[in-house]
């Protein structure tokens, strides 16, 4: 449905100047001057915080620490996989970090984000266009790891992550593959090792709780949000930037000045 570029009635509420339709991405928008919205969905956050970083609080921070937080549940010593170290998996690095796992391994295609991952926490870095993560994964860990984080949307690298997991693991997949794609998971082995694949919206957060504190914990450097800018850029600029998405060019975030 978020595919089609309407809200859940599979209407759009936007008309350019000429009063042609315009999509909503996500059931949402983003690039609106003005919104209308349900109090409920307002919160306040600290007057004193950054808002190239409260911009995070929005998606990507929340995302991939809760699903390392909550979705996975990750405990001191646990072994955490993470495929993909865009803005979303480098936030699950931080949480798997803050939660004191040990192995943290990220898995990405391009070498390039190596750098930011480590400085994010990984103690692994995993460029898997030129190895197969599965086995690197495997001897880390001792046999596979207990959690495998999916920050990305590839049914090649789902596959992977379901190969890397040990016994009694997790995949705790974030990214949404394309609609009509198909995921080869080895479900032969998972009710034999007890696996488990769970899928996670938001991190799972509770908005309302939640981003007030992870706002506090931005401010005191927990997490380290100011390190995930590495660029800003003019909204006339925005087809450039979509286009160094597609080529995997961005490390970290690059976040629009308004």
């Amino acid at each position: 449905m978020h595919a089609a570029g309407t809200l859940v009635d599979m209407t759009s509420r936007l008309t350019d100047a000429k009063g042609a339709r315009l999509n909503h991405q996500t059931l949402v928008s983003g690039f609106a001057e003005y919104m209308v919205l349900p109090e409920i969905g307002t919160i306040k956050i600290r007057d004193d915080m950054p808002l190239d970083q409260a911009s995070f609080l929005a998606c990507c921070m929340p995302t991939g620490f809760g699903a390392v937080c909550n979705a996975a549940g990750v405990k001191p010593g646990d072994s955490v996989a993470i495929w993909g170290m865009g803005g979303i998996g480098l936030n699950a690095v931080r949480g798997a970090k803050l939660r004191g796992a040990d192995p943290i391994i990220g898995v990405d295609l391009e070498g390039s984000k190596e750098a930011i991952a480590r400085e994010f926490g990984v103690t692994h870095f995993i460029n898997s266009s030129t190895q197969d993560p599965v086995p690197i994964i495997q001897e880390l860990t001792g046999g596979g790891a207990k959690y495998c984080i999916g920050a990305m949307d590839d049914p090649g690298g789902i596959t992977q992550a379901s190969w890397a997991l040990g016994l009694g693991g997790t995949l705790v997949q974030i990214g949404i593959p394309p609609e009509k794609s198909m995921t080869q998971i080895p479900m032969s082995y998972t009710p034999v090792h007890c696996k488990s694949v769970v899928g996670t919206l938001y991190g799972n957060i509770r908005p309302q709780e939640d981003i007030p504190t992870f706002a506090n914990m931005a401010m005191k450097g927990e997490l380290a949000l100011d390190k995930l800018i590495t660029k800003k850029f003019k909204l006339e600029e925005i087809n450039q930037v979509a286009e160094a998405l597609k080529k995997r060019q961005i490390i970290g975030r690059w976040v629009c000045e308004w």
